[in-house]
């Protein structure tokens, strides 16, 4: 065997996505073979057409994890579960719908820390709901960069297509680690995207989570007196940091170094038709180094500066959101992340539209 390959191997191993993925593969041999078929009767007879962003909706999961059920009774069994049972039976149908549709690219996103550091002191209030449309695969898992959460390890990010509503929400599913000696576990929050802004939408999911909380005297994830804090960025609970690293990946100007934008794969011609196949192996991609290395030096730039002026002294002008719209009759947004400016300094060869700023917490 080659060191590169060893080496990958060894990767592989400690993969916590992937292993997540061989467990549940082993558990329930048959859930990708189910998928499959729930996709190939896509808006044939009683099965209703979903839209292409979505991989598949979760309600063909819960089918799976509610298999010692029959399908007409699942919706009755749920109702009289006890609500840790149902919890612990929900968490298994949202894991396996993420699952699903990551095992697809097998994309870990691993942003640059400093650049990192900067996006999740960014607010994002006011940005509208749409910017997450533009995901660039069906399922991303980002790895928790330094200061994010003590508990978070990573998170799936995907589009859900609420199946019976006809409604769409952004699903976070976290990987957390719990006491020492405790296995891991996750823990999930939906964002409705039925509404016009992401405070909004933040706000509409709190709401949710304080109502079905009071219903089964469970212990909430995020006060819902929060919310609106949250949504502001003025909170340090995870939530709103990891809505920017999802943004940041949604952005058309995402730094990936010199790769190509990540995408779906795309069917290969069989003998049988077109079709999808999973990815053979993890792709790990490096978000930001590029500008983060830029960031570090006007920093650096700056605090040179700083000491040999008497005047004002040089700053770093605060990062923010950009949202426009596009397309025909401008009905598709996107987002720009503007990154943080240097100010009152000779940047040299750091040209004014790509010096970053340093973080503001």
């Amino acid at each position: 065997m080659s060191v590169i390959r060893e080496r990958q191997q060894l990767r592989d191993m400690a993969c916590i996505p992937l292993n997540l993925l061989r467990q549940v593969t082993t558990r329930h041999p048959g859930a990708w073979t189910h998928v499959n078929k729930m996709r190939d009767l896509r808006g044939v007879g009683t099965i209703k057409h979903w839209p292409d962003w979505c991989f598949c909706p979760r309600t063909f999961f819960l089918q799976t994890a509610m298999s010692d059920f029959p399908p007409e009774r699942i919706k009755a069994a749920l109702a009289k579960m006890p609500p840790e049972k149902k919890s612990e039976r929900l968490a298994l149908a949202d894991v396996m719908t993420a699952l699903a549709a990551w095992r697809m690219g097998m994309s870990i996103y691993r942003f640059d820390p400093t650049l990192a550091q900067s996006l999740v002191a960014t607010p994002v209030d006011k940005l509208p709901v749409k910017a997450f449309y533009h995901l660039p695969e069906w399922c991303v898992y980002i790895e928790a960069p330094p200061g994010l959460s003590p508990d978070i390890i990573g998170f799936f990010a995907h589009l859900e297509y609420v199946y019976y509503k006809e409604s769409a929400s952004l699903h976070l599913i976290y990987i957390k680690r719990g006491e020492p000696g405790t296995p891991l576990y996750t823990d999930t929050m939906a964002l409705p995207l039925d509404y016009t802004t992401i405070e909004e939408s933040v706000l509409a999911a709190q709401t949710r989570s304080a109502e079905y909380s009071a219903l089964h005297g469970l212990t909430m994830t995020y006060p819902h007196d929060q919310a609106r804090k949250i949504a502001q960025g003025e909170s340090r609970y995870a939530l709103p940091a990891c809505l920017n690293l999802i943004l940041y990946l949604c952005a058309d100007e995402a730094d990936f170094g010199d790769r190509a934008r990540p995408r779906n794969p795309e069917p290969t011609k069989t003998k049988k038709g077109m079709k999808l196949f999973p990815a053979s192996a993890p792709r790990y991609w490096s978000v930001g180094q590029t500008l983060g290395e830029k960031l570090r030096e006007a920093v650096r730039l700056r605090n040179e500066d700083a000491g040999e002026r008497s005047g004002p002294s040089p700053h770093l002008r605060r990062a923010h959101w950009h949202s426009y719209w596009v397309g025909k009759g401008r009905k598709d947004i996107r987002v720009r992340w503007l990154h943080p400016i240097l100010v009152g300094i000779n940047a040299g060869a750091i040209a004014p539209d790509t010096a970053p700023d340093e973080v503001r917490h």
